[in-house]
């Protein structure tokens, strides 16, 4: 019973490694697509914003994927610790998020494109 048991967890492996890589593949395709397709008709801000979202949630997602086939074949009770360059990145992906936030909630882009005509105007009445 255990070796039909190995058997049936090693097929579940495969197929679990099967959907993650499908899954990253197609979701980063459709991901960079779509992202591309819209970049002209969106606020800057809204665009990096939700490529900051898509970019953490796809990368965690791929990460659970992975976690669920150690978790499936481990031999020992060891704990999988969450690894520290993951934490990193959803740490970094937050700070963009809340900058983006940041910036627009006060329109930045703006405030430098009205600097940029007072400086210019003011450069050009120099000479």
């Amino acid at each position: 019973m255990t070796k039909i048991d190995g058997m049936a967890k090693e097929y579940i492996t495969i197929l679990v490694i099967f959907a993650s890589i499908v899954l990253g593949f197609t979701s980063s395709i459709v991901f960079s697509t779509s992202v591309l397709e819209n970049i002209s008709g969106v606020i800057i801000y809204r665009l990096i914003f939700i490529s900051a979202g898509l970019a953490g949630i796809l990368s965690n997602l791929i990460y659970i994927l992975t976690r669920f086939i150690l978790e499936l074949n481990k031999k020992t009770d060891d704990i999988i610790k969450y690894p520290r360059f993951l934490k990193i990145f959803n740490w970094i992906i937050v700070g963009v998020i809340v900058v983006i936030v940041l910036l627009w909630m006060i329109d930045f882009i703006s405030i430098v494109e009205v600097l940029r005509t007072k400086y210019i105007c003011l450069y050009m009445l120099k000479f």
